[in-house]
């Protein structure tokens, strides 16, 4: 056998270990020195064999094949989260609706994660939110999407909050940084 079919065996059966850790271990089992089990471990990790690619330790496998977790953690929420991402992306598209994950919090045996759906794309539902509420601040719906400039920069309108009385307006720099603006910031 060779070194590298070795070091992917130590490297897959201490999966749940740190980087250093295993490195040292290919180190001692192999015989080989740290520079050579660091390049060992980089060539296991690029063949996918990474504690990210694997299940992590608590997602165990049923009787009937199925995924059984049992118990949250980063790593497994992290997966878990892209699954959701998927999953509800099928969802949204049969309805032409968006939606968007937000921070997850977690104990060790439940989690909770924001969903924030929207009507249509989210530029849609901006734009419908910007032509129901724009009248009330006396801005019309044709601003959106507008240009205008602040202190010498130039924003552009992106979206109204109307519940926010003094700063309604939410507008997009040249960089994509978002600020809110007064109405008479923004009138044109």
């Amino acid at each position: 056998m060779s070194k590298q079919s070795d070091a992917n065996k130590v490297f897959n059966a201490n999966a749940g270990m740190s980087r250093k850790t295993i490195i040292g271990l290919i180190e001692a089992q192999l015989g080989v020195s740290a520079a050579y089990a660091s390049t060992l471990y980089a060539t296991a990790n690029k063949q996918g064999m990474d504690q990210s690619a694997k299940p992590t330790s608590n997602v165990k496998t049923t009787k009937e094949n199925k995924m059984a977790i049992t118990k949250f953690d980063r790593a497994t929420l992290k997966a878990l989260r892209n699954e959701l991402d998927v999953a509800m992306k099928a969802v949204t598209e049969k309805y032409n609706i968006s939606h968007k994950l937000g921070g997850i919090r977690f104990t060790e045996t439940d989690f909770t994660v924001k969903v924030s759906v929207q009507v249509g794309s989210g530029a849609d539902s901006a734009r419908l939110t910007w032509e129901k509420y724009a009248p009330m601040f006396g801005l019309k719906a044709s601003d959106f999407g507008k240009s205008f400039f602040h202190r010498g920069a130039k924003f552009k309108i992106v979206g109204i909050k109307p519940n926010a009385r003094n700063n309604p307006v939410v507008a997009e720099s040249a960089r994509g940084a978002r600020y809110v603006f007064t109405t008479d910031d923004v009138l044109i």
